[in-house]
């Protein structure tokens, strides 16, 4: 599993995009500072054929945090994390590495 991480301004959505396989098919759920997210009007949960994806819109900087996505079956558990960095308008930064 790889996610990416998410760079943005506030106001701008995020979205975190995963690949999940698994035989028999996994039981998905993100978290964020160990609290399982529930959707609603701002966050939408989906995995459809393999694809899990979290979206945040309007992000705000109190969204800013590390985001995981955790895959359970019976064979066992696997998870991933991607950050959410919300920067200031017209900020200029330069990332060296995300992974």
């Amino acid at each position: 599993m790889y996610c990416k991480h998410n760079i943005i301004i506030p106001g701008e959505d995020a979205v975190f995009t995963c690949c999940i396989t698994g035989e028999p098919t996994p039981e998905i759920r993100w978290l964020v500072n160990n609290q399982e997210i529930a959707p609603s009007e701002r966050v939408t949960v989906t995995y459809e054929e393999g694809i899990c994806t979290l979206k945040i819109s309007q992000v705000t900087p109190q969204d800013q945090a590390v985001y995981v996505v955790e895959a359970t079956n019976k064979v066992g558990k696997a998870t991933v994390s991607a950050n959410l960095v919300i920067i200031r308008e017209f900020s200029i930064y330069t990332v060296v590495c995300l992974m």
